[in-house]
């Protein structure tokens, strides 16, 4: 897996200085690099002795701080108590003429990504029954928080129709793919594009009879964005959303297949739980399909908003949908 993007910003000891005294006059006597994700880096900042450290992020892609910013603040004032939120103290918007990366300043959040665990603390059967339920948790009480105006960003406008608002994203996607950047890039294969091609045209049939709950989404809710504490197993932390908004929460957990997701049956337990409810009908034929067609467009969407080059995991993924299409009839 690489990035087509830009050069990953590189948070020097200068400009470092200058962020934090924008900041609030604070002044660093220490910067370590921590961790490098798809769209930022992250640095752990230290301010002294009798001061707990501080995180930067930088954001590789000039507006994702922004928005990030938006939806920490919306999850704070809905997640308490089922998960610590980070708060941002500080967002510096990105500065061509000054030289200024986009970056959020927040404090730190303990534990580890629970990633971690399989190599840190490799849990047995009661133990991952346990973290798995308070991994899974935090998602059900978000997804149980509805939107009676309808699908759509926080701020509006709203659908009745998951399929109205869910379709403009894919469409904006699928025109990225026929863009010159992609024909130049040539990562995404024509295979690929003919079954985006066939997706959006079944569209609105897989979803004519699926009608779900605006539920809030996290946009990413998977291991490596939730934090935890190895030795009590309580999650002590949930970050970097990536699409806060109210949509099909079915969308929401592909996310948890994600960074070894199924070593703990994340998604295939939270969906048992939701069939067991009511909540996901358990006759309803096109729930694979529906995995299968949110998944395709998930990772897409990264090749257009943030240059994903994983060509490969591309072709799988259109070969599984198109292979689900085929056997539902489409």
């Amino acid at each position: 897996m690489r990035f087509t993007a830009r050069p990953t910003p590189i948070l020097t000891n200068y400009s470092l200085h200058h962020l934090l005294h924008r900041a609030g006059g604070m002044t660093p006597s220490a910067i370590r690099p921590i961790a490098e994700g798809a769209f930022g880096m992250i640095y752990e900042i230290q301010l002294g002795e009798n001061t707990g450290p501080l995180i930067v992020k930088l954001f590789k892609h000039p507006g994702c701080g922004q928005r990030e910013q938006a939806y920490l603040t919306k999850l704070q004032s809905v997640m308490h108590p089922f998960a610590v939120i980070p708060s941002v103290l500080y967002y510096e918007p990105f500065d061509f003429d000054h030289g200024r990366e986009e970056a959020l300043v927040m404090d730190t959040m303990p534990g580890i990504d629970a990633r971690q665990l399989l190599t840190t603390r490799p849990l047995d059967s009661d133990d991952c029954i346990t973290f798995r339920e308070r991994m899974l948790a935090p998602l059900r009480h978000m997804h149980a928080i509805h939107n009676p105006a309808g699908f759509g960003p926080l701020g509006g406008p709203y659908y009745a129709i998951w399929w109205e608002y869910y379709q403009q994203g894919l469409l904006a996607i699928n025109a990225f793919l026929h863009s010159s950047i992609t024909i130049k890039e040539q990562i995404i294969l024509p295979r690929v594009i003919a079954v985006a091609e066939r997706a959006l045209e079944c569209g609105p049939r897989i979803f004519a009879n699926h009608h779900p709950q605006p539920s809030l989404l996290h946009g990413d809710y998977c291991l490596g964005n939730v934090l935890v504490d190895p030795t009590s197993l309580h999650i002590t932390g949930v970050i970097d959303p990536l699409q806060v908004d109210w949509g099909d929460l079915e969308l929401d957990i592909v996310n948890l297949t994600k960074g070894h997701g199924d070593h703990y049956r994340l998604y295939d337990c939270y969906l048992a739980q939701y069939r067991t409810e009511g909540i996901i009908d358990p006759q309803d034929p096109y729930i694979r399909l529906r995995f299968l067609y949110y998944m395709f467009w998930m990772w897409l969407s990264y090749y257009a908003t943030i240059a994903l080059d994983d060509r490969g995991w591309y072709s799988c993924c259109a070969e599984w949908l198109d292979t689900e299409l085929t056997s539902a009839g489409f």
